[in-house]
């Protein structure tokens, strides 16, 4: 009985996780199926992809003065394939949203163990990402697919897990500045914190707090 009952356990916890899964997919889906925004951004995106891929002609020079760094575009090809389609578009925004919703949900599960809490940061994550759907192509489904990778890699500390967090920073910069700015100013404030004691840690915080200040005041 007791085999029978953890198995079924096992299994409530299984179908709960493929029933977020496929709530969060079927929800993608329609809002990316329904919704088309009247200032296009999704077309300006398509334009600056097709201007990226012929750098070096006259015509892809254009890309380079884009609001969005190289690190962004490099994604954006590879998610959207050969095909410089709304389609393809939308195919790559639905994976880039699903990924951030898996990896939150994720990330909870790792820090409390708790399929229902997993299961409800998933699909809190796609319906906060809604976003997405009504802007595909825009640079913020590759940053949150990043920030959601960078809260896994810092579940616990580690050498290892910082350096996946500073790569994760360094893609950010290369993606839109601003926010790789104040991620990396998050990060280094995350280092300070689990320093020895000393002075390096000391110094190290009082800079972060006056930064933390600085952007209050302002």
């Amino acid at each position: 009985m007791l085999k029978l009952w953890r198995s079924s356990g096992w299994l409530a916890y299984a179908a709960l996780a493929v029933g977020a899964l496929a709530v969060a997919v079927l929800f993608a889906r329609f809002v990316l199926a329904t919704w088309f925004s009247t200032y296009d951004d999704e077309g300006y995106f398509l334009l600056a992809l097709e201007r990226f891929r012929q750098a070096g002609s006259g015509a892809g020079e254009a890309w380079r003065f884009s609001h969005y760094g190289p690190f962004y575009y490099f994604v954006h090809s590879l998610l959207v394939g050969a095909s410089v389609t709304h389609d393809a578009e939308r195919a790559a925004a639905l994976w880039c949203w699903l990924a951030a919703g898996g990896l939150a949900g994720w990330f909870v599960w790792r820090v409390s163990h708790n399929v229902l809490l997993a299961a409800s940061a998933t699909l809190a994550s796609v319906r906060v990402l809604s976003v997405v759907g009504q802007e595909p192509g825009h640079p913020q489904q590759v940053v949150a697919v990043l920030l959601a990778l960078a809260c896994v890699a810092c579940e616990r500390p580690g050498a290892r897990r910082f350096c996946l967090a500073g790569a994760v920073g360094a893609a950010l910069l290369f993606t839109k500045i601003n926010v790789g700015a104040f991620y990396l100013a998050a990060l280094g404030h995350a280092v300070a914190c689990v320093w020895p004691r000393g002075r390096w840690r000391t110094a190290a915080l009082a800079v972060s707090l006056a930064y933390a200040l600085a952007i209050v005041m302002k």
